[in-house]
């Protein structure tokens, strides 16, 4: 049993593929970019089981960006030619978040303030008072 849990946030580089195992369990997987910096690029593949795998096929496509979390895993995975094999990292997911990309994010607020300074806040002179609020008014 694995006690490592990962909460991994990056962009799906490729549409989840759903499979089905013998006991006609779904499993979705997808490999999951999860670099910092443009270019070179850090995989982690992502596993989903059950329920889950059917929400993450139908919610989540290539170029999404999501935030996982679930079980670290260390799989090995055989060559094509069955002679050598490799370590991978694998996350069995508990929950996904989709989440919006930075520049969608900045353009509506950009949008929104531009929309907010356009408005001009009016005040009315009675609603202003010259008397100081008594000691036992104050709420903190």
């Amino acid at each position: 049993m694995s006690l490592a849990k990962a909460t991994i946030s990056g962009t799906i580089i490729k549409s989840p593929e759903k499979r089905f195992t013998s006991n006609n369990v779904a499993i979705a997987s997808f490999p999951l970019d999860f670099s910092e910096v443009d270019g070179e690029q850090n995989i982690i593949y992502v596993r989903a089981i059950g329920n889950l795998a059917q929400k993450v096929f139908e919610q989540l496509k290539k170029n999404d960006k999501v935030v996982v979390e679930g079980r670290l895993l260390m799989i090995s995975i055989k060559s094509e030619d069955g002679q050598t094999e490799r370590k991978v990292a694998e996350i069995d997911i508990s929950s996904f978040e989709k989440i919006q990309s930075i520049s969608a994010s900045a353009n509506n607020n950009s949008n929104s303030i531009q929309e907010q300074s356009n408005q001009v806040v009016e005040f009315a002179e009675e609603e202003f008072s010259d008397e100081l609020l008594g000691e036992d008014e104050i709420p903190f």
